[in-house]
C-alpha cells in the first residue's frame, strides 16, 4: 500500500514539473468553518474567505457549502471486502474577485463528490476525497459567462502530538495534504494544477480547533495566458455547532482533524 502512494504522489508532483516560465505570488487567507450535524447520518458544512494576494491584483471572497451523507453500507476504512466509499457530498459555492487591473469576476460553482479512508497503520490513515466541479464566471461588464469543468482527488493526513511527553503538545497536530486537479474544460480565471500544504493545528476543544498552513499551488490562468506559482499563507477556524463527534467515526478522534473543504 505504501508503494501505492509513493507512486500515485510522485505523479501528483509531475504536474508541477513543467518548463513554462511564470509569476511568483504571496497569498493570504483567512476563513471560518462550520459543521452542523442536523440528522443522523447527515452534516451541512460550511465555510467563508477573504484572500488577497501579493504584489496586490485582487480580493477575493467566497462562500461555499455541502451536504454530507454517510454511506451506512460502507466500512470505516476502505478494503478489498468492501469499497464502497465512507460518504457523499454535494456542494455549491460563490466566488468574487475585486480585480485591480482588469475586470471584477463572478463564479458559480457546483460540486459532487465522495470520500473514503485508508489506514495506513496503526495511528495513521489517508483521507481520499474525489469530486468534480461546474465551473460558471462572469467578467462584471461585459456580460459574458464562460464555463470550466474539473476533476480533483485529494489526499488528507493528520498526526497527532498529543502523544509526545509533554504538556504543550496537548491538542496540537500536523495537517498535511496533496491534491491534483484535471481541468477538462478550463474556466477563465484560477485553473489550479497542484496544491500542496503543510502546517500546524490545535485542538482547542471539542467544538473549536484553528490551523495555520503553507499552501503551495500551481495555477494557469487561461483568459490572461498566465502561469503563476503561489504561496499561500493561511489561517483557518473550524466550528462544530452541535457537541460531540464526527459523524463518520465514533471512537477515533484523529479523524475529526482531517478537513476536506
Amino acid at each position: 500500500m505504501n508503494q501505492i502512494y509513493a507512486l500515485v504522489m510522485f505523479l501528483f508532483l509531475g504536474f508541477a514539473m513543467q518548463a513554462q516560465e511564470s509569476k511568483t505570488y504571496r497569498e493570504y487567507l483567512f476563513s471560518y468553518n462550520f459543521t452542523n450535524k442536523y440528522k443522523e447520518g447527515k452534516q451541512f458544512r460550511g465555510s467563508g474567505e477573504f484572500k488577497i494576494n501579493s504584489p496586490h491584483e485582487f480580493n477575493s471572497y467566497s462562500f461555499f457549502g455541502s451536504f454530507q451523507s454517510l454511506n451506512k453500507k460502507s466500512d470505516e476504512y476502505v478494503n478489498f471486502k468492501n469499497l464502497r466509499p465512507r460518504f457523499w457530498i454535494l456542494g455549491s459555492g460563490l466566488y468574487y474577485n475585486d480585480n485591480l487591473y482588469t475586470k471584477n469576476r463572478f463564479e458559480i460553482r457546483l460540486m459532487q463528490g465522495t470520500a473514503f479512508f485508508l489506514k495506513l497503520g496503526t495511528n495513521s490513515s489517508i483521507k481520499n476525497f474525489v469530486r468534480l466541479e461546474e465551473r460558471f464566471q462572469r467578467s462584471l461588464g461585459d456580460g459574458n459567462w464562460s464555463d470550466g469543468y474539473r476533476f480533483r482527488y485529494k489526499l488528507s493526513t493528520a498526526f497527532s502530538l498529543g502523544d509526545l511527553l509533554f504538556d504543550f503538545t496537548k491538542g496540537l497536530y500536523i495537517p498535511i495534504s496533496l491534491e491534483a486537479f484535471i481541468n477538462l474544460e478550463k474556466a477563465e480565471q484560477f485553473n489550479d494544477v497542484l496544491r500542496l500544504s503543510f502546517g500546524l493545528g490545535y485542538k482547542i476543544n471539542s467544538r473549536w480547533k484553528m490551523e495555520t498552513d503553507l499552501l503551495y499551488k500551481r495555477t494557469q490562468d487561461q483568459g490572461f495566458n498566465i502561469n503563476s506559482d503561489n504561496f499561500l499563507l493561511r489561517l483557518r477556524f473550524f466550528n462544530t455547532l452541535k457537541k460531540g463527534r464526527g459523524l463518520l467515526f465514533k471512537n477515533n478522534e484523529l479523524f475529526d482533524l482531517i478537513e476536506d473543504q
